[in-house]
Parts: structure tokens; C-alpha cells; sequence
């Protein structure tokens, strides 16, 4: 921003004339009481500077970048202390060559910086989305094989209540039937005594069916109720062994799961690494540097990585998105036949380091479409 008293900066072409601009500064009495001991220069001086750079915001507002016939009045009063009023004239000088070039670098900078940092904020949200999935998978897992081994203590406590139940009426019954055992030989006795000596054969008869029917019934009856704790037993047997296998796929539910989620992070690990420069490389990485040999030719031995998003990307991440769901690197080769795997794999990579998409069970996709607008 240009600012001149005269009616022209230089040899300068004034390309438009904006309006008339102007900024007013005031320093207060008790101001210039607190200043008074470094002078009146001093205090105008001061007074100047900001009356001028509020006159170069407004002109900047209005979209000029120069102020031309440069006006100051100055006023000084017991009320209002020292007031200074500057007015111009706001224009738009042509810019030069090297000023058009350092404004061009200036929104270049800007952009790239806009740029980093909306990579930067994507990288961080999926990081965090991944850390929250990896949460509630593992809360899921444990909650499943606490609901287990609640199911088996509950099956436990129910069998254990049916054989008590069935033992209490086990000896009821026997019981009853000792009572019925002794009632029918009291009915005997008195019987015998009656009639000892005409009915001694009938009576014995009619006690021993008495007894044999009585027996029956109590052997028939104990059976019964061997039978029926037979059956808790092999119920509750059978709960147990339902519960065990619960339990067990549920365990083994959560080794896979806790396996699977270990081989994602050394597959996203190993990724990580072969995208890094190859640098202080340590001797058991030379079978790594093989394998990578034919990302160093591509790239002329020089591996690097961009965070600008090129016509490459552009072309995976359409790629990605024809197919509305995740994808493996194989099928995305087959849509680009002009690139080869490794080329492939590269670029993925790098879109996952950048937060456009995102990788899980060997599938990838996007992470937010509006990102490559």
C-alpha cells in the first residue's frame, strides 16, 4: 500500500480512481498528560502512525493499493486533546512485473498452506475414526462373552434348582409310601384279629396283593422320579456343553478379531514404511529394498512423496468412487490398464497418508469425496 501527498506515486499508471478515503486519530487530554513529559513530537508522531494505518485498511477495503494527495489537519482542544485527520484519494496503481510475480507467489503460498492443513485435518479425523472403531469392536467382544458366561451361570443356578426340586419330591414320595406301607399293615394286624380264624387265608391273600400292589406302585413311582432327575441331569449336561462352545466361539470370535486387527496394523505399518525415503536403512531391510526396486525405477531412484494432489489421484480416487464401495487394488488396476500395480499400490498409499481414503481388509475407499473438489 502506497501512500503519497502528491497526485502521483513515481512514474506510475494510475489504472482506476476509487473514491476519497479518510481516518481520523485522537489522543485524549489524559493522554497527552501521561505523554507530556516526552514532548509534543513525540505524541504527533504517534498520533500520525495510526491515523495512517487506518487510512491504508480503509483503502485496502475499497481495493486499492495506493492513497494519493495526502491531506493532515490537525486539532487540539481541552475537550478533545489532539485530533489529526487524514484524507486521500484511494487508487489502483498497475503493478509491476516483479510485484505481479511476488503477488502470484503470495496466493500461491497461501493456497498450498490451505491445502496442508485441510490434508493435516483430514489425516486426523480418520486416525480418530479408526481408533473409535477398533473401541467398539473390542467393547462388542467383551460385552458378547460377558453375556455368556452370565447365560451359563443363569443355566447353572436353573439346573441346580429343577434337582433339588426333583430330590424334594423323591422323598416325599418315599415318604408317602412308607406311610401307606405302614397303614396296610396295621389294616392286617386288626384284620387277623378279627377274623384269625375263618378268614386266615383270604386276609393273607388280600395282604400280600396289598403289598405287592404297594411295592408296584412305589418301585413304579421311585423309577419315575429316577427317570425324571435322569433327564435334569442330562439337561442341565446339555446346557453346560452349549454354554462351553458359547464361550469358545466367542473366544475365538475375539482372537480373530484381535489377530485380524494385528495384521491390519503391520500390513498398514509395512505400508507406512515402503513409502518412507530410504534413508539409514538397516542391514534386515535389504529384502524390503529388493521388493522395492521397481517402485525406484519408476520414480528415476529417487523416492519421494507429494502432497499435491495430481492427475494420478484424481484418476484412482474416480476409480474408487465408479464402484460405490469398497475395493481391492486388483479390480482398481483392471479400470487403469496403463498403470501397473506397483504404480497402483504407490499411489494408494499415498492417498491413505493424505487422508482421502482409507484402508481396511485389504479394500479401500473414500474417506470424503469433497475433499478433491
Amino acid at each position: 500500500m502506497y501512500v503519497s501527498t502528491t497526485d502521483n506515486i513515481g512514474n506510475r499508471e494510475i489504472r482506476e480512481v476509487i473514491g476519497l478515503v479518510m481516518s481520523t486519530e485522537i489522543s485524549s487530554l489524559r493522554v497527552m498528560l501521561a505523554k507530556e513529559e516526552a514532548g509534543n513530537e513525540y505524541l504527533y508522531d504517534a498520533c500520525l502512525k495510526k491515523a495512517q494505518n487506518k487510512l491504508k485498511n480503509n483503502a485496502r477495503k475499497l481495493g486499492a493499493n495506493a492513497v494519493i494527495g495526502v491531506k493532515t489537519n490537525i486539532t487540539t482542544s481541552p475537550e478533545l486533546g489532539l485530533m489529526l485527520t487524514l484524507t486521500g484519494t484511494a487508487v489502483m496503481l498497475e503493478y509491476s512485473e516483479e510485484e505481479k510475480k511476488a503477488e502470484e507467489a503470495r496466493l500461491a503460498e497461501e493456497a498450498k498452506r490451505a491445502e496442508e492443513l485441510r490434508a493435516a485435518e483430514l489425516a486426523r479425523t480418520a486416525a480418530e475414526a479408526r481408533a473409535q472403531a477398533k473401541a467398539e469392536a473390542e467393547a462388542k467382544v467383551a460385552s458378547e462373552i460377558k453375556a455368556a458366561a452370565q447365560a451359563k451361570a443363569e443355566a447353572e443356578a436353573r439346573a441346580a434348582q429343577e434337582i433339588k426340586a426333583a430330590r424334594e419330591a423323591m422323598e416325599l414320595a418315599q415318604a408317602k409310601a412308607a406311610e401307606e406301607i405302614k397303614l396296610a399293615e396295621a389294616t392286617r394286624a386288626e384284620a387277623q384279629t378279627r377274623a384269625m380264624a375263618e378268614a386266615r387265608a383270604i386276609l393273607e391273600s388280600k395282604v400280600a396283593a396289598e403289598r405287592a400292589n404297594v411295592e408296584a406302585k412305589a418301585a413304579k413311582e421311585m423309577a419315575a422320579e429316577e427317570a425324571k432327575v435322569k433327564a435334569l441331569e442330562d439337561e442341565l449336561e446339555s446346557a453346560l456343553e452349549i454354554a462351553n462352545k458359547a464361550l469358545e466361539e466367542r473366544n475365538q470370535l475375539l482372537m480373530q478379531a484381535l489377530s485380524k486387527i494385528e495384521s491390519l496394523e503391520k500390513a498398514n505399518a509395512a505400508l507406512m514404511k515402503q513409502s518412507e525415503p530410504e534413508t539409514n536403512k538397516e542391514p534386515e531391510e535389504e529384502y524390503i529394498e529388493e521388493n522395492l526396486a521397481g517402485i525406484d525405477e519408476i520414480l528415476d531412484g529417487k523416492r519421494k512423496k507429494s502432497d499435491e494432489i495430481n492427475e494420478i489421484d484424481v484418476k484412482i480416487v474416480d476409480v474408487i468412487y465408479s464402484y460405490g464401495k469398497p475395493v481391492s487394488a486388483s479390480n482398481i488396476q483392471e479400470k487403469v490398464p496403463d498403470m501397473s500395480m506397483m504404480e497402483v499400490l504407490t499411489t494408494l498409499n499415498k492417498l491413505v497418508e493424505q487422508g482421502v481414503i482409507e484402508r481396511g481388509d485389504g479394500l479401500y475407499s473414500l474417506v470424503n469425496r469433497a475433499s478433491m473438489v
